[in-house]
């Protein structure tokens, strides 16, 4: 079996993919790769990108093989290479690096730009902040490397199964951030072995794993103008052993699945993990399922700060537990032959958050700024309900209808990106002949910016001098496509995603300045891509 897919689009994008599969005796091997790419895009005018543009390539190698020592192998290797720019426009990545002086962009442009177009005015005072950084100065450029290796054997013993599953990781990244530089290797390691068997009218699962991550970092902060070393370095060993039981009840109408695990984390010490799901069969349409439990992270900076792009010298951890998820579900469901619904309940509540703290003064007395680490003391609770429908109003034409609505409580700072209130989606598909086709509409209810972002303790303003918006407007965008298979091998499509050209930009800039004139970019709410437009082929052997 084999297929290709080429596509093209707005923006410089293109897009070639394939999958390869060949069965043979005992077992089967397996190859996919990918190449994409992008432009960035910048619809506000300043010349600063509203969208990142990036090159991606990736390769994936599986293989199956039905009979080893008894075992039942299946294996996968995975490969990333990508290249990611956001700030300056363009892919000259050295160029942009270099360019650490004068002023590129033009920051009169866009809504609420401002009076000059080599800078602006800082809100407190008045102060003339003219911009002198170059290119590099707003400029994200980040190198990612991964590679990946998973694979499992399962044995039948008697009436029971044994499981045995490893995987290994590489993960390179080499960042640049506003003339900042960081450089990490990152090692990731599992190994677990589980044994499954019938006890009475139960089926328990043993297990036993282990996992090993370790991050080793250089860099140069910019701010501090002083290299680094280990600025976020940890290496976390976590053994565990885990129990799960299923049964059915009550004439097989209850279904139950509970489980537990107990993992010794070097850092943090004995983490207990339980959870319990159940369904239940009403009648052959209808049914319950009801899930609570608990789970754990263990927080890294890597991950926290946007993989470890740092302007400090150092982190100082204060972190003394990792951080814990409550969450409750419930979700009823009902399905015949033409309609289909599901309304769920869902509560997350996340004990001892990890939060930073950069550009504090080193406590140490030593010269340069550091980022405090540590357990936020404030909860942090989300709460959402949610529809989903899909009906079947012809043979060939299905509408769907989803919906949901979310709660948020939490100390405001502790989330680094906006949410919305409320989101919803209707869409119409079509499938007859050689012929399939969609139209996709997407709303988007407003963002609490205010509370996201707290502007009480940190006020946000655009480079004329006016207040950040409060809340974000409501919007809705239109996605269509439609595909008509020529022959068994060749099939064309084309499709519009945001059709109607909305964008972020055309309300408020992504841009943002504080008090004293310090420029960022994080007023994150809506799309930063307008119109795109593709055309493709794919080919089937």
């Amino acid at each position: 079996m084999a297929r290709l897919r080429v596509q093209g689009g707005s923006y410089g994008a293109r897009l070639y993919e394939g999958y390869l599969a060949q069965a043979m005796q005992g077992g089967a091997l397996t190859a996919t790769f990918s190449q994409s790419r992008h432009e960035t895009v910048d619809d506000s005018g300043e010349g600063v990108s509203e969208y990142t543009g990036f090159e991606r390539k990736m390769l994936g190698l599986g293989a199956f093989v039905d009979d080893i020592g008894g075992f039942k192998v299946r294996s996968r290797l995975d490969l990333v290479d990508e290249q990611r720019n956001g700030g300056a426009l363009g892919k000259h990545y050295s160029a942009i690096k270099a360019d650490q002086s004068g002023n590129p962009f033009d920051f009169s442009q866009g809504r609420h730009g401002s009076q000059f177009s080599n800078g602006w005015l800082a809100p407190d005072g008045g102060n003339f902040m003219p911009y002198n950084l170059g290119r590099a100065g707003l400029s994200e450029i980040i190198f990612t490397k991964r590679a990946q290796w998973v694979g499992s054997g399962e044995k039948l013993i008697g009436p029971g199964k044994l499981r045995l599953a490893f995987g290994a990781a590489q993960h390179k990244q080499d960042s640049f951030y506003e003339i900042t530089t960081y450089k990490a290797k990152q090692q990731q390691y599992y190994l677990e072995a589980s044994n499954q068997w019938p006890v009475a009218d139960w089926l328990l699962t043993t297990g036993l794993n282990y996992r090993y991550e370790d991050l080793r970092s250089e860099g140069y902060s910019a701010a501090n103008d002083l290299f680094t070393k280990g600025v976020d370095n940890y290496r976390y060993r976590t053994p565990g052993l885990f129990l799960q039981a299923y049964r059915t009840l009550l004439q097989d109408k209850l279904e139950l699945n509970a489980s537990v695990r107990q993992d010794q984390h070097n850092v943090f010490g004995s983490i207990t993990s339980p959870r319990l799901n159940l369904l239940y069969h009403h009648t052959d349409e209808l049914s319950s399922r009801l899930s609570l439990g608990r789970g754990f992270r263990a927080p890294t900076s890597f991950f926290e700060q946007d993989h470890g792009i740092l302007d400090d010298i150092r982190i100082v951890r204060l972190l003394s537990k990792p951080e814990k998820s409550d969450n409750l579900s419930y979700a009823l469901s009902y399905a015949d032959e033409r309609l289909a619904v599901t309304s769920s309940y869902n509560y997350n509540r996340i004990h001892h958050m990890a939060i930073m703290t950069p550009g504090v003064l080193d406590p140490s007395g030593g010269p340069g700024t550091v980022t405090l680490f540590e357990n936020s003391p404030d909860k942090v609770v989300v709460q959402g309900v949610d529809i989903n429908l899909s009906y079947q109003l012809r043979p060939s034409t299905v509408l769907s209808v989803g919906a949901e609505r979310f709660h948020y409580d939490f100390a405001p700072g502790t989330l680094v990106f906006s949410r919305p209130d409320a989101r919803a989606f209707v869409t119409l598909d079509y499938e007859q002949g050689p012929w399939t086709a969609y139209v996709r509409l997407n709303w988007t209810g407003p963002h609490d910016l205010k509370r996201f972002y707290d502007y009480a303790n940190n006020p946000r303003y655009n480079f004329d001098g006016s207040r950040k918006l409060d809340r974000s407007p409501s919007y809705t965008t239109t996605d269509v496509r439609a595909e008509y298979q020529l022959n068994k091998t060749v099939a064309l499509y084309a499709g519009a995603d945001n059709l109607f050209d909305y964008t972020q930009v055309s309300k408020e800039n992504f841009l943002w300045i504080d008090g004293a004139g310090n420029i960022d970019f994080t007023q994150l709410w809506g799309p930063g891509r307008g119109r795109y437009l593709y055309a493709g082929l794919k080919f089937s052997l």
